[in-house]
């Protein structure tokens, strides 16, 4: 006997099924999260920083251009630009110097005054010869401003109007009177010391001391001045590389630190030159030459685009041989500087 079993899948297999997702429960919110809830919602600043920040530096640029506009035409139209000339390269200006001049002629009397004792006044030699020095340069300055030697500096005075003229030669009254009562001050304070004290004789040395000391470096000012001339058109300076021949018509300067034509007379190995001067008197003794030889470093010279040969073997009449002698090359081996340093200013001066 048979008996037949039905077999269902899903009466024998139980099935399976996912239950489905339990579903939260949403929290009432809290009365102060409803009201924060409630507020207006704040906008995102996003380029609004920037954008003002910007606004901001455009402005702040405006202001300064305008400013540096302003500057600049005040320069231009009001400004007096020989009281900044120190700044520049160029001399004081006439106020400054007379400023200055006064300020040691005054400390140097005052100093002078303190003295009781040789100690104290050896302790103050240092002093003094600095006092001397600014005493010097003052001088050598205002020396170089007033003699006019230089014919461009010439032409530029003739052309002045009146009244610079007038104020020029005002200053120059000025400065002059200043320095001799200077002198005289300080031969009454010396004969003082002497009735008084007895140093007066000892102070006078210090004195005559201090101004050889200042005016070492006087000369120097004026010798550093005049080798500003070295680039003057039409000239170059003699280099190290310039070749020179006996009898060559250069300029140096001379002993008064200014600009005289003269004549090679040797050429030493050290790269020294041994020059006369030419006075300009044709009819001298010598044929316009000096009377003494210089002996000068090649800083000290410069050379003339047309170079001039003067006979000196001959029997001193000057004569010129080569009157249209090529111009010497050699030089420094490089292109004549075409941007030269800034000539001295022309001066003002006519007296």
């Amino acid at each position: 006997m048979f008996i037949q079993v039905e077999s269902s899948l899903d009466e024998s297999v139980p099935s399976v099924s996912t239950p489905s997702p339990r579903r939260r429960r949403k929290t009432r919110p809290s009365s102060e999260h409803m009201a924060e809830a409630s507020k207006p919602k704040k906008k995102r600043r996003t380029g609004s920083r920037k954008t003002a920040r910007k606004r901001n530096e455009s402005m702040l640029r405006v202001v300064l251009f305008g400013a540096a506009g302003l500057a600049v035409i005040y320069g231009l139209f009001f400004m007096d630009w020989q009281d900044i000339g120190g700044t520049l390269g160029m001399s004081r200006s006439n106020d400054k110097l007379l400023k200055d001049l006064e300020y040691y002629q005054n400390e140097q009397i005052d100093l002078i005054n303190t003295f009781q004792n040789s100690e104290q006044a050896k302790a103050a030699i240092p002093r003094l010869n600095e006092i001397a020095k600014e005493l010097a340069i003052i001088s050598a300055e205002f020396d170089d401003w007033v003699i006019v030697e230089d014919e461009d500096d010439i032409k530029a005075v003739m052309q002045l109007p009146p009244e610079v003229k007038e104020e020029h030669s005002r200053f120059a009254r000025e400065f002059k009177q200043k320095r001799i009562q200077h002198s005289v001050r300080l031969t009454q304070e010396i004969n003082r010391l002497k009735n008084e004290s007895g140093l007066g004789n000892f102070i006078d040395v210090l004195v005559v001391n201090s101004q050889t000391f200042g005016g070492r470096y006087a000369r120097e000012w004026k010798l550093n001045k005049a080798k500003e001339g070295l680039y003057k058109e039409g000239y170059s300076p003699v280099t190290a590389g310039t070749v020179l021949t006996i009898g060559m018509q250069l300029q140096g300067i001379n002993s008064q630190y200014d600009w005289q034509d003269c004549i090679v007379k040797e050429i030493y190995s050290d790269g020294k030159v041994r020059v006369n001067f030419i006075d300009g008197n044709s009819d001298s003794l010598f044929g316009g030459q000096g009377f003494l030889d210089y002996k000068y470093e090649r800083d000290r010279l410069r050379i003339p685009d047309v170079v001039l040969l003067k006979n000196t073997t001959s029997s001193g009449t000057g004569r010129r041989i080569d009157v249209s002698a090529p111009r010497v090359t050699g030089g420094s081996q490089r292109p004549r500087n075409e941007n030269p340093p800034a000539r001295r200013p022309p001066s003002d001066r006519a007296f």
